[in-house]
């Protein structure tokens, strides 16, 4: 069976809110205890900290990162400029 998927999505930079970023790492820490995936951008603040936290779980298994999977357009598709 297929791990329900849970998307964070937030702020970049979380300098000014530390407080925030131990809760972001908690969060992604429990998303992974409760059998859950994680999917986030992971590029700063608090998309970053949910990674950490997600990983930090000792449930935690490394999945490809969805950048690396190829996207295809539909075949019946000819321009990508009327997305």
């Amino acid at each position: 069976m297929r791990k329900p998927i849970v998307t964070v999505f937030g702020s970049n930079d979380l300098s000014e809110a530390p407080e925030v970023e131990v809760l972001c790492e908690d969060l992604g820490r429990a998303i992974v205890d409760l059998g859950c995936r994680v999917a986030c951008g992971g590029l700063g603040g608090s998309m970053t900290a949910v990674c950490r936290g997600a990983q930090s779980s000792q449930t935690y298994q490394r999945a490809i990162p969805s950048a690396s999977c190829q996207w295809r357009m539909p075949t019946w598709r000819t321009r990508t400029s009327t997305w």
